[in-house]
C-alpha cells in the first residue's frame, strides 16, 4: 500500500511540474503578442547562395534563421535626399529601438499610421523595400489591430 501511494504522490508531481513548464512557455510566448494594437514581427538572416538552379529539385546552398538584432522604427522616411540604399544614415531619433530576442522576435504598442522600419547594422540603417510615395521600410499599422511584418537581414545572401 505504501508503494502505490508513493507511486501516486510521484505521478502527481511529474504532472504538476510538466505542466507548470509548459504555462511558463506559452506565458512567454503570450507577452511577446500582448499588444493590442502596434506591429510584431521576426527578424531573419540570410547567407550564402539562393541563386536558383536548372533543376527545381535542387536546394539552395544558403542558410536561412533567425537573428538577434535591433530593429528601429520610425516616423516615415522618405528615399529623396538619402542616396542608394539598402544602407542609410537617418538623422532623426528613432521612435522606438527593438532588441530583438533569441528567436527573432519584437513587438511594440503604436498608435494607427504608418512607419519605416530599419535593421540596424554596423554599415547603417538596413531596408530594401519602399512604397509608391518613396517610404522606406513602410509598414501600416490600423487601429485595433497588430501588423505581423517579416524583417530579412540579405545583405551577406546572393540571389
Amino acid at each position: 500500500m505504501t508503494s502505490i501511494l508513493t507511486i501516486l504522490t510521484f505521478c502527481l508531481l511529474a504532472i504538476g511540474c510538466g505542466a507548470s513548464s509548459q504555462n511558463q512557455s506559452q506565458d512567454a510566448d503570450a507577452s511577446r503578442d500582448a499588444i493590442s494594437q502596434g506591429i510584431s514581427g521576426t527578424l531573419i538572416e540570410r547567407s550564402g547562395n539562393f541563386m536558383p538552379t536548372p533543376e527545381n529539385d535542387t536546394p539552395h546552398r544558403g542558410t536561412e534563421e533567425p537573428h538577434q538584432g535591433t530593429i528601429e522604427v520610425y516616423n516615415p522616411i522618405n528615399v529623396s535626399g538619402l542616396g542608394q540604399g539598402p544602407y542609410y544614415k537617418i538623422t532623426e531619433e528613432p521612435l522606438h529601438s527593438l532588441k530583438t530576442n533569441e528567436e527573432g522576435h519584437f513587438s511594440v504598442q503604436l498608435s494607427p499610421g504608418i512607419y519605416s522600419l530599419f535593421i540596424k547594422t554596423d554599415r547603417g540603417l538596413y531596408a530594401k523595400t519602399f512604397n509608391g510615395q518613396g517610404i522606406i521600410g513602410p509598414v501600416e499599422v490600423t487601429e485595433g489591430k497588430v501588423t505581423e511584418v517579416e524583417m530579412i537581414l540579405d545583405n551577406e545572401a546572393t540571389y
